[in-house]
């Protein structure tokens, strides 16, 4: 008994740090393992919670085999509500089901299963069809917190959410579903290129945490295929993806309309609106983060967000859509909610974008489709045109330019004055080209001098990622040695 104890024990230990080789290891021999009812949902739930994809599948059903209790609530979360959270939930479900598991037990809050699969699955409908036939359904108090996700990217599914929320659901599942839910192979090599182009052409989070993200979803979706070799190919892959994105963002020489978001979204802080993009994955987690955000703003009255579902609908061409509300004594009050929303409004476009709104407290405001364009790390130019002065974000001229109008600067450019940059290039695991303040430089100004600072840098730290390293470098030393890169024509034209 002691062996055996000692074995379960390092089973929970392998589990626990999260190292695949570890648990291999300890569970190479699986059905000589015999653990403790207490270490068996340990185990379990903890597998579950590392969602190593269905490589471990069959470690999870030797638990399952050996006793492990399916509807067990550690710390009132059930195996299948974790299962809901992995990259492999229909078929963490399906096995779980297998050995008794009960759809009906409602989740850590008392949410409901199929509430909790309507939020946290928008990829794949065949947890859906599985759920409901098991009998599941949603209660008639948990239609309100779903009730976004009709515009579900699949029609089928759509269908059914509204056959849930206004309860004509007959329980038939349809098969267009059915087919869906059928066993086929998963092109889990498209499904990584779609994540990663996501997670980069987004503009949020840091390299770090891409990198981290991208290799979590590229595990779970390879799940037994995942080697060291194709581990290094995604090291490669998601570098090179970065790069790219840096080569293009300096290109974006204009204001685009994710910097006027952003620069929106700042207006609207200092107005008292508090405004969140990218909050959490749905509509709950999007009112978690302003309700943390409420705690550092008490003065303020109203708030706005959008969640990452909505990023997914921008990033593909198709706008977004913005939550909001007032805060105060009565936060349903529909009059004071219009307030809100007619500041947002006005305050987005007066920064140049275009919104739609039907003026009611419970609908959304739409930005209308625009091209999605979020910089990582490059920053955006210093500049916004008007027919008075050419000015940064906050309203400061760019350099050279004080006390200009916009006709003065066209004057000055006619006359040989030119709007230059100056690059500079950080190449250590990957190549990142970045460029200085903007500045208008006179007739005979001497610029190689302004260049120096932006020399060292790239001489240093610009070589030593192949290839774009070496090929950004000498990009940036020419410009540099030149008197900078000439932005003119991109700066008037913003």
């Amino acid at each position: 008994m002691s062996q055996q104890k000692s074995l379960s024990n390092q089973v929970f230990a392998a589990v626990q740090t999260g190292d695949p080789a570890k648990l291999d290891a300890v569970l190479t021999d699986g059905p000589n393992t015999i653990l403790d009812p207490i270490e068996k949902q340990t185990a379990l739930h903890s597998m579950l919670i590392y969602d190593s994809g269905t490589k471990y599948h069959v470690f999870i059903e030797h638990l399952l085999r050996q006793g492990a209790d399916p509807n067990h609530r550690e710390c009132g979360i059930t195996p299948a509500h974790l299962a809901l959270q992995t990259s492999t939930a229909f078929q963490t479900l399906k096995l779980l089901q297998a050995y008794g598991a009960d759809f009906h037990i409602p989740g850590p809050t008392g949410r409901s299963i199929v509430s909790e699969a309507i939020l946290k699955q928008s990829r794949d409908p065949r947890v859906l069809a599985l759920l409901l036939d098991a009998g599941v359904t949603l209660p008639d108090n948990e239609k309100a917190d779903v009730d976004q996700l009709l515009d579900y990217k699949f029609p089928e599914v759509r269908a059914v959410f509204r056959a849930l929320l206004d309860g004509t659901f007959t329980g038939e599942v349809p098969a267009s579903i059915r087919r869906r839910a059928d066993p086929t192979p998963i092109d889990w090599k498209a499904a990584i290129d779609e994540a990663l182009e996501l997670l980069i052409r987004s503009g949020y989070g840091s390299d770090e945490e891409v990198v981290r993200q991208f290799f979590e979803i590229a595990e779970g979706e390879a799940g037994a295929a995942t080697t060291d070799a194709l581990r290094s190919q995604w090291h490669r892959q998601v570098r090179d993806a970065l790069a790219t994105q840096y080569a293009e963002e300096a290109r974006w020489l204009h204001v685009t309309t994710n910097d006027r978001i952003d620069r929106a979204f700042v207006d609207l802080q200092r107005r008292g609106i508090i405004a969140l993009q990218n909050a959490g994955f749905t509509r709950s987690d999007g009112h978690e983060d302003v309700n943390d955000a409420r705690e550092r703003h008490p003065k303020a009255h109203g708030w706005t967000f959008f969640h990452g579902q909505d990023v997914e609908r921008g990033v593909n061409g198709e706008g977004l859509l913005l939550y909001f509300g007032p805060i105060g004594p009565d936060e349903t009050h529909e009059i004071d909610g219009q307030r809100v929303g007619e500041t947002i409004c006005a305050v987005l476009q007066s920064h140049g974008i275009k919104t739609t709104w039907d003026g009611k407290l419970n609908s959304r405001i739409q930005i209308l489709p625009f091209v999605w364009q979020r910089r990582r790390g490059t920053p955006p130019p210093a500049t916004t045109a008007s027919t008075h002065a050419v000015t940064e974000p906050e309203g400061t001229p760019i350099r050279g330019t004080e006390g200009m109008s916009y006709e003065e600067i066209q004057e000055a450019v006619a006359n040989g004055a030119r709007f230059m940059v100056f690059p500079y290039v950080i190449s250590l695991f990957m190549t990142f080209e970045r460029y200085s303040e903007v500045r208008l430089v006179r007739p005979g100004e001497p610029t190689r001098l302004a260049a120096l600072p932006y020399l060292l840098p790239t001489l240093l730290l610009g070589w030593w990622s192949f290839p774009w390293g070496p090929i950004s470098s000498i990009g940036a030393l020419y410009h540099n040695l030149m008197g900078g890169k000439d932005v003119t024509d991109e700066v008037l034209a913003t």
